[in-house]
């Protein structure tokens, strides 16, 4: 039961590293990406906020 499980899962990951040795090929080649390939989607707000700075130390309590 679980040999052609993974049979499935390695097949597939083999299509998809294929895919992606292609993608990358084709964007070695062309030297740039592709804008076809990016998607924009609009999403909800939501509120982000940030706070930045430099620890004085760290202990391992």
């Amino acid at each position: 039961m679980l040999r052609p499980r993974r049979a499935e899962l390695a097949a597939s990951d083999a299509d998809r590293l294929t895919r992606v040795e292609a993608r990358l090929h084709t964007i070695g080649s062309e030297g740039l990406v592709s804008t076809d390939d990016v998607v924009l989607t609009r999403v909800p707000a939501v509120r982000v906020a940030e706070l930045t700075g430099v620890a004085a130390g760290f202990e391992w309590t």
